[in-house]
């Protein structure tokens, strides 16, 4: 599951929301990938007093010359795991059902191998799918 918050201009403020999103069989793309916000912004005075000292991501996406935020969970970075707990976590992606890897049977030491290669290479995508699950860090 993936939560976040949509924060309008102050002229739109009927389209704030929150998006709580899921894989489904539509075709959407899960999960969502923010194309065209830049992350790590400083927050606008009027969000400060809520994501303070939180594991909140802020995000911005400039439309038509207003600012529109998102705010999403920041996730747990595998470098905070344990090495046995990330392995776990992974094993656990990697073992659900529906993952499917074609013709050929793949060992779990190669599945677990290829996540920790993308991860390695940058691929955020994967280490917000794996980690999105876990509890923030204390």
């Amino acid at each position: 599951m993936q939560v976040f918050v949509g924060i309008s201009p102050a002229c739109w403020p009927e389209e704030d929301a929150l998006y709580i999103h899921t894989s489904n069989p539509n075709g959407t793309v899960f999960p969502y990938r923010f194309p065209g916000v830049s992350w790590g912004v400083q927050p606008p005075a009027f969000l400060r007093e809520f994501v303070a000292g939180e594991p909140w991501e802020i995000g911005v996406l400039e439309r038509e010359g207003k600012h529109w935020f998102v705010v999403r969970d920041r996730g747990v970075a595998p470098d905070d795991l344990e090495p046995d707990t990330l392995r776990a976590v992974i094993e656990s992606f990697v073992l659900r059902e529906g993952t499917d890897y074609g013709e050929h049977e793949t060992s779990l030491e190669a599945k677990v191998a290829q996540v920790l290669i993308l991860d390695s290479q940058g691929f955020g995508e994967t280490r917000n799918a794996i980690t999105a699950s876990l509890p923030h860090p204390a």
